[in-house]
């Protein structure tokens, strides 16, 4: 089923395995873990077998920091912590059952990685299976299928190609690797499908990917933000030159994670839309009064999906909450159906951006960063977030800041910028006004 950078390899039959001896070792009542996660064969083994024993997983990447894993278990107070960041698992065993979980309460998922959000959004099995199953249906998955799974098992995005792959039967290459590192394309020439965010797609781009042996190939897919429409052409006219395909994708975490899809045949005609609704799943576009719009006219995408979480949690108590949502997410996200059928989306409400298939909520960042005596406003647009300081700065005070932001959030300097401007604009109820400010900064780097 799956094999990983350092030759493990995990079995379907030793996957069920994995189950008996979690429940030997926790026993038969629910218990919530904190799960710091790698891409590796004891991780994958770890998080499949706490769930298949009936408990409940928050999962975290294995490179999480001290403060935000201390945040983590303070408001949740997980039974068991187990930390995998170098393949050997440690374990601890923090409490007896504390109770108070929901029933079916099963993965928990961090809605802000980068940020360290606390809040999190909270699923059971069959939300998670109806999703699995609507990607395998659209996608023609079969145990045929070998995927590249390089994506963070913690990340919805890259849980959600470990999932969708193991409802079929077919196989995984966990991979640790970044696309810049040769141990990648080594599991690469082996992988039937490729999963990334436009990132990844920028870079296998600069380094020629398509030069390589790639003999087993037959899938390019990207999720994770939107991929700028000329690198979607290529990619679509490349994928149909060699004869493979390109699957363009939307999904929310909050959705379980996959939304819509933009089939392969569309690809290049359609480059930039997110296409139509992934089987079991609706959406429709509405006005700010609720009110479903015509065609081509724009509103907020609302999704109807069995795969919507229960809801958020900030702290344990409201893990035992039942359903809240109803199968409806408001996505924040604003389009239009075109005559085609087809969705595009024009922008997002103003609180989101994503940096690299990472969703950073930007009022979480501002308050962070007030946390440590950092006064500063935040804009972005996806993959280019601005830390904007108000009055004359010197050169070390920004490198501070972008230092601190770095420490803080982990953001990537490639993807982040600290600026100072001579005065933020604000309403004269001294609001800040972030469109304008946006606005100030479009064509600005640092």
């Amino acid at each position: 089923m799956a094999q990983d950078d350092a030759g493990r390899q995990l079995s379907y039959d030793a996957a069920l395995a994995a189950a008996h001896h979690m429940r030997q070792r926790f026993g038969a009542e629910k218990r919530l873990a904190v799960v710091l996660a790698a891409n590796t064969v004891p991780c994958l083994e770890t998080y499949l077998g706490l769930l298949a024993a009936g408990h409940a997983v928050i999962l975290l990447g294995a490179d999480t920091g001290a403060a935000v894993v201390a945040d983590i278990l303070e408001r949740y107070q997980p039974e068991v912590l187990i930390h995998g960041a170098d393949g050997e698992l440690s374990v601890t065993e923090r409490s007896r059952p504390l109770g108070g979980l929901h029933p079916g309460l099963s993965v928990l998922l961090s809605t802000s990685g980068s940020t360290g959000s606390p809040k999190i959004a909270r699923f059971t099995d069959g939300m998670m299976g109806a999703n699995a199953d609507s990607i395998a249906t659209y996608m023609a998955l079969d145990a045929k299928e070998c995927a590249l799974a390089h994506l963070p098992l913690h990340y919805s995005f890259g849980m959600s190609v470990v999932h969708s792959h193991i409802a079929v039967g077919a196989r995984l290459l966990l991979t640790r690797r970044s696309v810049m590192e040769p141990g990648f394309w080594a599991f690469a020439e082996r992988a039937t499908s490729i999963y990334g965010v436009p990132f990844h797609f920028e870079m296998m781009e600069r380094l020629r990917f398509e030069r390589r042996p790639l003999a087993m190939l037959k899938t390019l897919a990207q999720a994770g933000g939107r991929m700028p429409v000329e690198r979607t052409k290529h990619l679509a006219a490349l994928a149909r030159d060699k004869g493979w395909r390109l699957v363009v994708m939307y999904g929310q975490t909050e959705a379980g994670p996959r939304i819509a899809y933009l089939p392969a045949e569309d690809a290049l005609e359609h480059a930039g839309r997110i296409g139509k609704a992934v089987p079991g799943v609706r959406i429709e576009i509405v006005d700010e009064a609720g009110k479903p719009v015509a065609v081509g006219q724009e509103g907020e995408l609302i999704v109807h999906s069995p795969s919507v979480m229960l809801g958020y949690a900030m702290t344990r108590a409201d893990l035992g909450k039942p359903d809240e949502m109803g199968g409806r997410l408001a996505t924040g996200d604003m389009g239009a159906v075109e005559p085609s059928g087809y969705i595009r989306i024009s922008g997002r409400r103003m609180d989101f951006i994503k940096l690299h298939g990472n969703r950073v909520n930007m009022a979480e960042v501002e308050r962070r960063l007030a946390g440590v005596g950092i006064e500063a406003s935040c804009v972005g647009i996806d993959d280019q977030l601005w830390v904007v300081l108000e009055g004359t700065r010197t050169a070390a005070e920004i490198e501070s800041v972008r230092a601190e932001a770095v420490r803080l959030f982990g953001f990537s300097p490639r993807a982040m910028a600290v600026v100072a401007v001579p005065a933020i604009p604000r309403s004269a109820a001294q609001k800040v006004l972030y469109k304008e400010l946006l606005g100030m900064l479009s064509g600005t780097r640092d």
